[in-house]
């Protein structure tokens, strides 16, 4: 069998799995609405429903289709917030970032305690380099000691405080991120990149040696790395991470900097 009938089988395999997904979930919300009279219904349970479609619509990146649901829900339930925060993250993915912004605010006045809403708009908000912004948000659901996404909204906490150069304080958020889940590749490069920028050496292999343990390389991983072997004078380290630099990302400007260490 040749890997292009392998590559295909297995994608209509995909294909029908998601399909079989759909439908299920089709299925379900069909019954709910289509077996009952509105009378019968069971608002809260028709809630849920619209809201589990339209997540899972956006987690099969069916974007464009989970705006239905979510307006059943707030048909439903005009004060529905987690049914707001998730159509705020429909027009992200869009790019309206206008509506998105706005359908933030609206779930984060009708529920500010909600930890996955305070995450979701900070996140936003630092992709909108609104970074003082974020801070709080990103700060209030970080510290919900129930919240299990806690260690990502410290790990944002800390990049906001680096776009802002606020070294100590980015440090800081990325090490408890870290103490809550270790294996967060972002925070150990931003630490590493830190701690070499610091001339803190053995801290920026400690941390280098852990992003690789949970992250493939990249540019900037590679040219880090060229950077730590240098001055830990690994020759054999080097010369196999310049080659990959090489290789992967020949156009890039971090191999544009090695070959500018070169020739020094």
């Amino acid at each position: 069998m040749t890997d292009q009938v392998k590559g295909d089988g297995f994608l209509m395999v995909r294909c029908l799995a998601v399909l079989l997904v759909s439908l299920l979930l089709m299925s379900c919300v069909t019954e709910e609405y289509g077996g009952r009279s509105n009378r019968d219904a069971d608002p809260d349970k028709e809630l849920a429903d619209n809201i589990r479609l339209a997540k899972a619509y956006i987690q099969e990146g069916y974007t464009a289709r989970a705006v239905d649901p979510l307006t059943r829900a707030l048909e439903i339930d005009s004060d529905s917030a987690e049914a707001y925060s998730i159509l705020a993250l429909v027009y992200q993915i869009e790019g309206d970032n206008e509506n998105a912004r706005a359908h933030f605010e609206k779930a984060d006045s009708l529920n500010p305690e909600a930890s996955d809403i305070q995450h979701n708009y900070g996140y936003f908000l630092y992709s909108q380099k609104d970074y003082e912004e974020a801070m709080p948000h990103l700060l209030k659901a970080g510290r919900n000691i129930r919240y299990t996404r806690r260690s990502l909204s410290f790990e944002l906490a800390g990049l906001c405080e680096l776009k802002m150069m606020h070294q100590d304080k980015a440090e800081e958020y990325f090490l408890r991120a870290l103490r809550l889940e270790r294996g967060l590749p972002g925070a150990s490069l931003e630490l590493a990149d830190m701690y070499y920028k610091q001339s803190q050496n053995n801290k920026a292999l400690v941390n280098y040696e852990r992003f690789l343990e949970y992250s493939e390389q990249n540019a900037r991983s590679l040219l880090l790395g060229i950077r730590l072997a240098k001055v830990f004078s690994d020759r054999d380290r080097e010369a196999s991470f310049a080659l990959q630099l090489n290789q992967f990302y020949p156009g890039s400007p971090e191999l544009k900097q090695y070959k500018e260490m070169k020739s020094l």
